[in-house]
Formats: C-alpha cells, sequence, structure tokens
C-alpha cells in the first residue's frame, strides 16, 4: 500500500510527468513554467491551498481517492484488502470516514472489511454484503443514486451513475473543486468489459455523458493507469467501441491476468477485454 506522494516534487516535475496537470494549475495560477522549480506543496501554500484535501492511494494496481472534508471525509473504493488500509487512512485523517464504491469488482472492495459505513449503488449492494458475510464482517449499507449529494462540512460530491463497465458503475463529481473520480470508466490501461455484468452500449452512452459535461470539471481521476486521465482518452475510447460496433477493428486472443482466455480490442491509447 503505497500513498502518491507529490510533496518531493517540484511544479514542473508534475508537469513533465504528465502535462494535463497543467489545466489543474492553470486554474489555480500556479506558474508551472518560469517558476517551474517551485515545490509542489510550496507553490500551494503560496495560493493558499491545501495539497492535502484530495490524497491518492495506491494498493497494486488499483487507485483509490481520500476526499476530505470538514465533518468527514469519504474513500472512494477499498482496493485489494491485502494491508490494513484503516491504519492508512486514520493516519491521513483524524476524524468520521465513510467509504463510496465506484462499483464492486474485487479490486475495489477488498479494504471494506475495516470500515463500518459503505456507500454503493443499489444493484450492487449484494456483492458487498455477500463479501462481508463471508468475512463475517457487519456494517451499514447504504444505497446511492443518481444526483445525490454526498456532504463533507465544506464540499458536495454529487454521485453521477456510469454504468457499462458494471450495472451500477458510479463516478464521484466535487464541482467545486471541479474534479470528476470515473472509477474504472477511463483508463490508459486495458479497461475488462469481459466480466459479468459489462455491457458495452451503457458503457459507450457513459463514455459520451462524461465528454458532453466536460465543463464541469477540469481534472479526471480513474482507479487505474495513470491517475490523472485526460478527456482525449475518454474520446479515444468511444471511437474505438464505435469502430468495433462496425466490424471496422479485429479482436485479438488474449489473456487476463488470472489466466482467462478474452478477446482483445485496440484503437490507439484505447484498449478492451471484451467476448
Amino acid at each position: 500500500m503505497k500513498q502518491k506522494n507529490y510533496h518531493s516534487c517540484t511544479v514542473g516535475q508534475i508537469v513533465a510527468g504528465n502535462f494535463d496537470t497543467t489545466k489543474v494549475f492553470s486554474r489555480y495560477h500556479i506558474d508551472f513554467c518560469c517558476h517551474g522549480n517551485t515545490p509542489f506543496a510550496e507553490a500551494c501554500r503560496n495560493r493558499g491551498i491545501d495539497p492535502e484535501d484530495i490524497i491518492a492511494i495506491k494498493d497494486g494496481n488499483v487507485w483509490m481517492y481520500l476526499v476530505k472534508g470538514r465533518e468527514r471525509a469519504v474513500l472512494i473504493d477499498t482496493g485489494f484488502g491485502e494491508l490494513s488500509l484503516e491504519t492508512t487512512v486514520k493516519a491521513l485523517y483524524d476524524n468520521h470516514v465513510i467509504v463510496c464504491h465506484t462499483h464492486t469488482h474485487h479490486d475495489h472492495i477488498g479494504g471494506d472489511i475495516f470500515f463500518s459505513e459503505l456507500y454503493v449503488a443499489k444493484e450492487e449492494t449484494d456483492v458487498i454484503q455477500n463479501y462481508l458475510e463471508m468475512h463475517h464482517k457487519s456494517c451499514h449499507i447504504h444505497t446511492l443514486t443518481d444526483g445525490q449529494m454526498i456532504d463533507l462540512g465544506n464540499r458536495k460530491l454529487e454521485i453521477i451513475r456510469l454504468p457499462g463497465h458494471t450495472p451500477g458503475s458510479l463516478g464521484f463529481l466535487d464541482r467545486k473543486a471541479k474534479v470528476l473520480f470515473s472509477g474504472d470508466c477511463i483508463s490508459d490501461r486495458t479497461i475488462y468489459m469481459c466480466l459479468q455484468g459489462a455491457n458495452l452500449d451503457s458503457y459507450r452512452k457513459s463514455l459520451i455523458w462524461i465528454v458532453a459535461h466536460q465543463e464541469w470539471y477540469d481534472t479526471i481521476l480513474g482507479c487505474h493507469g495513470t491517475p490523472i486521465q485526460c478527456i482525449a482518452q475518454a474520446e479515444t475510447q468511444i471511437k474505438c467501441l464505435e469502430l468495433y460496433k462496425e466490424g471496422k477493428i479485429k479482436c485479438e486472443d488474449a489473456r487476463t491476468y488470472t489466466g482467462e482466455n478474452v478477446k482483445k480490442i485496440v484503437y490507439k491509447e484505447a484498449s478492451f477485454f471484451v467476448r
């Protein structure tokens, strides 16, 4: 389990690693050009910004996000659960923490056993319940619906339905910070659209929604691959799915990391495992 730490980096180093961060720095009037050698934390403090409002935590190949508020915090997903996520989170935030799920694949719910309050789409509550029972744990499970607001005291997260990867996949939108947490909807890694419950048509519509509402956010935080994703990646994924539907992309034989035989489609930087 490791926490993504930019405090030892300069603003220029962050931009060199991911040019999409320039949009965020520009919005907060952080000079990444002439003052690119300024340490990230110092640059944030100079603009009156807390760089730890949103903390990325990595478990294997999965990114989770701790979103801090004045009264409580939201932990978006809980990874594989191979380490004590509870200890990590307590070290980062000393008030009440609730867990909100983008979806319920095993690499996103593993740490649920360490928390007492879980939020998930109605379509996927059974998955959480079964997982907790398997580990002889119990907790309060709340359902999330499209448009619902989660109030953290000084910030709110809006629930956005993004079905397709799973029937109840969700995104979380912080309109004030202009950040969209997109779950597994957008990634520069191969996306698993071969698992039970996946629906390519619904998924494509969710991507179209994200592109159509890009004025609501300028940062996309995903759960796999590069944590900061870009709208161009969503557009490329849409094109890939359209070409596949038209029969203009050939499927390649492939295997998932679990050894399952599937098909793979690729277009530029977008790729999917499909049946």
